[in-house]
C-alpha cells in the first residue's frame, strides 16, 4: 500500500503486513473507518490504527480466505469471500458467516439494501441473510456501485454489452450508457462518474 499527502505528487510505501499474509499478498479493497484502515487481501483481513505503520490480522471467525471486497453499511462491514459473505458488527475485528448460498466477487450497498453480482444481479433487504435475483440473462459485471438513488454496474464488453449500466428501480430495469469497453471500477466525485 502506498500513501500520499493531498498534493498527490509524492507517494510512500507503508509497512507490509508481515509474514502472516505471505509473499504473494495483495490488497483487493480498502475501507477508512475513522482512524482505522481496514483492507481485504487474498489471505484475510488486516487493519491499522496508526495510519498503516503497523497491521493487525483481523480475520477472527473467518480464517484466511481470499476476501474480494469490503462494503460498509451503517455500523456493519460485509466481506465477500469464495466461501460466502461474512459480516462484522465490531468494525472488522471479528467476523461471522452471514450467507454461504451465493458468491459475490462484487457487491455494494444502497441505503438499507445490498446488491451483489454472481452471474446475475441480486438484492438483499435483510442485511444479506437472503437474496432476490433481480436480473435474468445478465452480462458479466466487473464492478457495482451506488450513488444516490442509482445503482451502477460496470460490465465486460461482449458484443456491445460493456460499459456503464444504471438502474433507478433497485435493479429491476437497466439502461446502458454509451458502450465504453470493460469497466473494472466505478467511482464518484461531485456530479461526475469515473
Amino acid at each position: 500500500i502506498f500513501y500520499s499527502a493531498p498534493a498527490y505528487t509524492q507517494w510512500q510505501q507503508l509497512n507490509s503486513f508481515g509474514s502472516t499474509c505471505g509473499s504473494g499478498c495483495y490488497v483487493s479493497s480498502m475501507l477508512s473507518l475513522g482512524t482505522r484502515i481496514v483492507v481485504s487481501t487474498n489471505n484475510g483481513i488486516y487493519s491499522s490504527a496508526d495510519a498503516g505503520l503497523t497491521w493487525t490480522y483481523d480475520s477472527t471467525g473467518m480464517g484466511s480466505h481470499y476476501v474480494y471486497q469490503l462494503v460498509k453499511q451503517g455500523s456493519v462491514i460485509y466481506a465477500s469471500t469464495g466461501s460466502g459473505m461474512y459480516w462484522s458488527l465490531d468494525n472488522g475485528s471479528t467476523w461471522s458467516l452471514r450467507n454461504n448460498s451465493l458468491f459475490f466477487p462484487y457487491f455494494t450497498s444502497m441505503g438499507s439494501l445490498l446488491f451483489g453480482y454472481s452471474n446475475e444481479i441480486y438484492m438483499s433487504a435483510d442485511s444479506g441473510a437472503s437474496w432476490i435475483q433481480k436480473t435474468s440473462g445478465w452480462y458479466m459485471s466487473l464492478s457495482l456501485a451506488a450513488n444516490g438513488p442509482l445503482l451502477f454496474a460496470g460490465n465486460i464488453d461482449n458484443v456491445g454489452t460493456g460499459g456503464i449500466w444504471t438502474s433507478a428501480d433497485s435493479g429491476t430495469t437497466w439502461n446502458q450508457h454509451q458502450p465504453l469497453g470493460d469497466v473494472n471500477s466505478i467511482g464518484f466525485l461531485g456530479g461526475y462518474v469515473f
